[in-house]
Order: structure tokens, then sequence, then C-alpha cells
């Protein structure tokens, strides 16, 4: 779940933005995913243009849910660093849904429920800050 590993960021060194020797743990449609520690993740651009441009967007939605929603991150995953220009820098979660969802055949209905209703209240956070979520 979102927010469960916060991080305080006076607690962790600030990233350098180098990513040469981090091992890259994921993929997007507008960037590439990092492991600076184990409890950090750099989100930087693809390097296309339209890439550059997603990344700077994402940067702006999230300096405005830290200004608009202290504790936005219980349901949206929280972002450690957004002025770093090299990239973002996030909380990393223990795993992802989709890893959730392949390593087992079938989730108990209560499971199920449970992350639906995590969802819609992430997206009433986000909607709630006027951002349209259009990947979800």
């Amino acid at each position: 779940m979102p927010g469960s590993q916060k991080q305080s960021q006076s607690n962790l060194d600030k990233w350098d933005g180098n990513i040469q020797n981090l091992p890259c743990i994921g993929t997007g449609i507008s960037g590439l995913v990092f492991e600076i520690d184990e409890k950090r993740v750099a989100k930087v651009a693809l390097g296309t243009a339209r890439s550059i441009e997603d990344i700077e967007i994402e940067r702006r939605i999230y300096r405005r849910f830290r200004r608009k929603l202290p504790g936005y991150d219980l349901y949206v995953l929280f972002c450690l660093e957004t002025d770093n220009p090299r990239g973002l820098v996030f909380e990393k979660c223990q795993e992802s849904v989709r890893s959730r969802l392949r390593s087992r055949s079938s989730l108990p209905l209560e499971e199920v429920m449970k992350w639906a209703k995590q969802a819609a209240k992430g997206l009433a956070v986000v909607h709630g800050c006027r951002v349209i979520q259009g990947d979800g």
C-alpha cells in the first residue's frame, strides 16, 4: 500500500541523479525506474521529447499534491523528491500489483474488494486535485 514505507526526506540523502550503476527495475510509457536503495526508486524520462514532457507534468502534479493534500500518500505513491532535474524519487514499494497478481492463481474476494476500494480512494484524491489519471 502506498504510504506504508514513507520516509522523512531528512533521514535520507538526496539522490545525486546518477543512474549509471543502479539496477533498472521497471519500464513504462514515459520512463524507466531505477532502484536507488532499499527504500527509494528514481523515475527518469526515456529521453524522447514526449517522455521529458510527461515527467515534467508528473513533477508538477506531485508538487500540487504536497501543497494541497498533506497525507495524500495514503492512497497515492509517495514522491520523496520533485526537484531533482534528472527525475522523480519515490518510495519503494515491496512489490507491484502486477507481481502480486502473477504470484497467485486466484485472490480472495476480500482482498480484491480492498484493492478496489483503495484504488477508488486514490483516484478520488487525484481527481480532487484537478488531475485526470489516464492509465489507471
